[in-house]
């Protein structure tokens, strides 16, 4: 068989599948319950729920030689799959979408909710429910009589069909009409705001596509199907962002139907049989047996419970095994923790130690090894500090019942505060704000907005340049800005800087891109106004041998109506910089000359630029800006103001194009 590693950017270890490893009891068939069809299975501890057609069947599977109906629910359409947690099930019914079935009562399983499809595949973790539905939806199901929509994700050119949840990842799969599939994985830490962080592609012609997932630790395992062979893929997802395929297992017949695993072992339902890898070396999985079903079997979806293996089959009913023999301690866990990707040297790190159990009883032990050096941690969720910067790699190991898992993961520790002469990679420039009374009883504050459109989460380091001094000295106030998220600081130089009577620019460093916005506004009873100030990239500064542009000023002869300029002037260098403003009416008559002079990293704004230059007023005049100090690193803004509201205009310094 060809590789795929041209297909999905990955090299592979194709593991073939050979029956007969193992003896007969690895697992063995220990009882059947013959009533199909059945076409979906799920269960917890000694229960098992069924989809035989539309109906919601609980059985009592405690002994699997006599599985016994404990009760069951009509619902308007035929079941595809089941996801149950405290005592309800979660049940993606087709057409029929999102039913909330509460089987805390096994006897008597009765709807309480429902939500409109379609659904195709259903994960449940904590109160959030993830349904595959042609895209992800992420259903709040706090109130489960009221399930409510937070969030969705795209798959883009393909269709979600499944889905699989763990921790702060959500993972799905699925194809397009031109027979190309993927496993997307789907940050999903905030649920109103799901974002793709990693994936890979599967798929083309007469290559497997997806059909299942299973998570088991920092493994993803995927089955799939199709006439090129491939059983199932495991790909290792510690790192979401990079997912690594480590194996690719083809099984007898090529067809992976549904996976689940448990401790070392994966359970693929294949068609006609149930084959057992182990995958205690995940680059080495070898088949352990493969369990032939009856002939006319469909194998459509396996579930793992304690020792017992359930294979939902859509002609045979329900297939019961016992994995006793395979060596299984009938506990298996997955470790799901949450951990930051960044933070600061000396800031307190949340560590979150979270694990999904099956079939375990006990109370779990933790031991969290931060990658520095420093003591361990027992606690579930310790907080940790770093001393020093770095990448440290972290892990986590958890016991329960005989079984342990362990994760791994990295976080990048900025070291001491850059100072300001050294920001970062990406420096952006606002060039005013404020936390200030103002002139005409105006006070303006002004909110900083900052947006990280990366795939990694974004450290950024934010300084005050504050008016008429040498900032140089100015420290670093860092704040975290995740993927794909956004950042309001409401009133920043009060909020973050801690100033309760300053006005100045605002110098925002990070290692990565950032798109940098502000409001700075009035604040009046009858409510807000102001103006939006973007943050310039320093790239953009203007400095000897250049002239920039401030165009549409204004200057009124009275106080009260009409229009003032104010131009405000910041040096983002570590030299004193002298700038020259040539101020213009609109004919292009010169008024009048001002120069202001700058310390290193300081902001100045000059207030009624035209007073005393323009005795009949100024109506869509101009500034040119220049100096001749090398080196100098200079932006610059105007504020056009109404005198009588106190709205403002911000007009950014330009420096024109050169002529061809």
């Amino acid at each position: 068989m060809p590789s795929r590693s041209s297909t999905i950017g990955m090299a592979f270890v194709l593991v073939v599948g050979l029956a007969g490893l193992a003896g007969a009891d690895c697992p063995d068939l220990a009882g059947w319950w013959p009533y199909a069809p059945v076409q979906a299975v799920t269960a917890s501890g000694t229960t098992a729920y069924l989809g035989s057609d539309s109906t919601l069947v609980v059985l009592d599977v405690s002994n699997p030689a006599s599985p016994a109906v404990l009760g069951s629910v009509a619902l308007p359409a035929a079941i595809n799959r089941i996801a149950v947690a405290g005592g309800l099930a979660y049940v993606a019914a087709g057409a029929a979408g999102l039913r909330v079935v509460d089987v805390s009562n096994p006897a008597h399983p009765t709807e309480v909710s429902h939500a409109d499809g379609p659904a195709y595949d259903v994960a449940v973790s904590g109160t959030h429910v993830y349904l595959a539905a042609g895209d992800l939806r992420i259903y709040d199901v706090a109130n489960p009589a009221a399930p409510v929509q937070i969030g969705s994700w795209s798959g883009g050119e393909h269709s979600v069909t499944n889905v699989a949840a763990a921790g702060e990842f959500a993972y799905v799969a699925g194809s397009t009409d031109l027979i190309l599939g993927g496993v997307s994985i789907v940050r999903v830490s905030d649920p109103t705001h799901p974002v793709a962080v990693g994936f890979v592609r599967m798929g083309g012609l007469d290559w497997p596509l997806p059909t299942d997932l299973a998570v088991a630790g920092n493994l993803l395992l995927v089955s799939e199907s199709g006439t090129m062979g491939g059983a199932m893929l495991i790909l290792d997802v510690s790192n979401p962002a990079a997912p690594v395929g480590l194996a690719e297992y083809q099984g007898p017949s090529s067809d992976g139907r549904a996976v689940a695993a448990s401790g070392a072992f994966a359970f693929l339902a294949e068609y006609g049989r149930l084959s057992v890898i182990n995958i205690a070396d995940p680059r080495n999985p070898f088949l352990v047996s493969s369990q032939p079903l009856t002939t006319a079997a469909t194998a459509v979806e396996v579930a793992v419970t304690g020792h017992t293996v359930l294979v939902a089959d859509q002609q045979g009913g329900l297939y019961l095994f016992d994995a006793s023999g395979c060596g299984a301690t009938g506990c298996s866990l997955a470790c799901t923790p949450t951990v930051p990707r960044t933070a600061v040297a000396g800031s307190a790190v949340a560590f979150q130690g979270a694990y999904l159990p099956s079939g375990c009883t006990g109370t779990p032990t933790f031991d969290w090894d931060f990658g520095d050096g420093s003591l361990h941690s027992t606690e579930q969720s310790p907080s940790h500090s770093y001393a020093f910067g770095g990448t440290f790699r972290w892990s986590v190991t958890v016991s329960l019942g005989g079984s342990t898992c362990m994760t791994t993961g990295a976080i990048s520790v900025a070291s001491t505060l850059p100072p300001i002469t050294s920001p970062g990679t990406y420096a952006y420039i606002v060039p005013t704000s404020a936390h200030k009374n103002g002139f005409n009883d105006t006070h303006w504050v002004t909110d900083l907005v900052l947006t990280n459109p990366g795939l990694v989460d974004a450290t950024v380091r934010l300084y005050l340049i504050k008016g008429a001094r040498d900032n140089t000295g100015s420290a670093a106030h860092p704040v975290i800005v995740p993927l794909r998220r956004t950042l309001r600081l409401v009133d920043v130089v009060a909020s973050t800087f801690l100033e309760s009577n300053a006005s100045g620019a605002i110098l925002v460093g990070s290692d990565v891109p950032l798109i940098v916005t502000s409001r700075t506004y009035n604040q009046t009873g009858a409510g807000t106004y102001g103006q939006f100030v973007e943050g310039s990239p320093i790239g953009q500064a203007f400095g000897p041998g250049a002239t920039a542009w401030l165009t549409g000023l204004a200057h009124s002869l009275t106080d009260t109506v009409g229009f003032r300029t104010n131009v405000g002037l910041v040096n983002a260098g570590g030299q004193h910089v002298r700038v020259e403003i040539a101020l213009y009416g609109g004919d292009g008559i010169w008024l009048g000359t001002k120069t202001v002079d700058l310390n290193p990293y300081d902001f100045q704004q000059v207030d009624k630029i035209f007073a005393g230059l323009a005795p009949s007023g100024v109506d869509a005049g101009y500034a040119l800006l220049s100096t001749s100090t090398p080196g100098a690193v200079l932006l610059a803004y105007a504020s056009v103001i109404d005198n009588s509201t106190g709205d403002p205009i911000a007009v950014p310094a330009r420096v024109p194009l050169a002529s061809p």
